[in-house]
């Protein structure tokens, strides 16, 4: 996804290059305790990318289950894009989406677990 993109590499990165660059103790200014400070820094990254893949995890198991992923027949073949933007502005396609809905057969559906 572009949001780990654009907000997890630069916390990472904040959070590896803070003891690098601090002032008087960090690395690039000779501290001695920058090293050990780079490690706990880097275990506190590993914890919560640990935390937040099981808490995601759980999430996303539980909204699979209980059928909140799944798309009607309508929006798959229309494209959520269109669905959206229909919605955005102001466009009826309830009727058009009933008639898509009725046009295909009722798919069985398939659980992943």
């Amino acid at each position: 996804m572009e949001t780990f993109s654009i907000y997890g590499v630069a916390a990472f990165l904040s959070a590896l290059l803070g003891p690098i660059f601090y002032p008087q103790t960090g690395a690039i200014y000779g501290g001695s305790v920058s090293g050990v400070m780079i490690g706990v820094q880097f275990m506190g990254v590993v914890a919560v990318l640990g935390w937040a893949g099981v808490i995601s995890s759980i999430y996303f198991f539980a909204a699979l289950r209980l059928g909140y992923l799944r798309l009607s027949i309508a929006e798959q073949v229309l494209g959520m894009d269109a669905v959206e933007d229909a919605k955005q502005a102001n466009i009826d396609i309830k009727e058009f989406m009933e008639k898509i809905n009725k046009a295909y057969p009722k798919l069985e559906e398939k659980r992943c677990c």
